[in-house]
């Protein structure tokens, strides 16, 4: 492929990425939580014992908050595949439930 036409992939990764990020200020993001409402998304990097960048998305209904993950080898791509996912079902929120950080079966 010439570096014109990589070029140009590239941008419009960038612009549907940039798409994402716009959508989710007007209400995009939440399909796998009806009446959700995202309030933070977190971007966990890479790191040196992690391996993909990992979104960690917080969204309420009511008074209830919610998490869901989503991943990829990099930022942009973890946006797409989180755009991707709302045209099907949606991201899989559960309730947010703090972690003892103890492993093991806690209350079992």
């Amino acid at each position: 492929m010439r570096a014109k036409e990589a070029e140009l992939q590239w941008l419009k990764r960038l612009q549907r990425t940039g798409e994402v990020l716009w959508a989710l200020t007007e209400g995009f993001g939440c399909k796998g939580l009806s009446s959700g409402v995202i309030e933070e998304i977190r971007v966990c990097l890479p790191g040196a014992r992690r391996g993909d960048v990992l979104l960690v998305v917080k969204a309420t209904r009511g008074d209830v908050k919610h998490v869901a993950f989503v991943g990829g080898p990099d930022v942009p791509t973890a946006l797409l595949t989180w755009r991707q996912k709302e045209t099907r079902d949606g991201l899989k929120f559960r309730e947010e439930k703090p972690w003892s950080g103890r492993g093991g079966n806690e209350g079992s």
